[in-house]
């Protein structure tokens, strides 16, 4: 099974409710389940112990396995948003496209690229959410964010428009593509 494409995919395709659904789920079969049950690593299969069952098989049963822990890459590319366009190669062109998940307060990463790192963090504030980016420097990169308009959108308590290093490049159905130059950067817009 290749359930590290899973949520991507979900996501892709427009599902990210069923992909923030699957990443909660605690019951069997799913990533959580094993925690419940007390594992402190990822199982190679998620049927590796089950109530009902017991153990599996010992030829195929590591309790420390990280094929089905692929999530983990889900984690920076979807939840924090931190990817490159198709046609770059080590990170020259970032895409920066954080997704909020409803039942997150909060989520914080870095990527350690060949241009430097990558930093994104995200925090809900009331109806608001605040998110911080790093981008290396002579890494551009493309911010898409969940707005309507541009005036929805500050950094660093501006409106996005006026702010050092930020770009607006256009606007398409319900989000705000932004070329952000190396730096760090604050937004705040509401949480939608």
């Amino acid at each position: 099974m290749t359930v590290g494409l899973l949520c991507p995919v979900l996501a892709e395709i427009g599902r990210e409710d069923l992909a923030f659904r699957l990443l909660h789920n605690d019951r069997y079969p799913s990533w959580l389940f094993s925690v419940r049950n007390g594992a402190t690593t990822i199982w190679e299969r998620w049927d590796g112990w089950t109530p009902e069952r017991g153990f599996q098989s010992a030829r195929m049963n590591s309790f420390n396995h990280y094929s089905l822990g692929s999530v983990g890459q889900w984690f920076l590319s979807g939840i924090l948003g931190i990817t490159q366009q198709s046609d770059s190669a080590g990170y020259r062109d970032l895409t920066l496209s954080p997704r909020f998940d409803p039942f997150l307060t909060h989520a914080q990463g870095a990527l350690e690229t060949p241009r430097g790192r990558v930093e994104s963090s995200w925090r809900r504030d009331g109806a608001d959410i605040t998110w911080t980016v790093t981008v290396p420097p002579g890494t551009p990169a493309v911010a898409e964010l969940p707005c309507r308009t541009a005036s929805e959108i500050t950094e660093g308590g501006e409106n996005t428009t006026h702010s050092q290093g930020v770009t607006l490049m256009d606007h398409g159905q319900g989000s705000i593509r932004l070329r952000l130059e190396s730096g760090t950067f604050t937004f705040r817009f509401p949480a939608g």
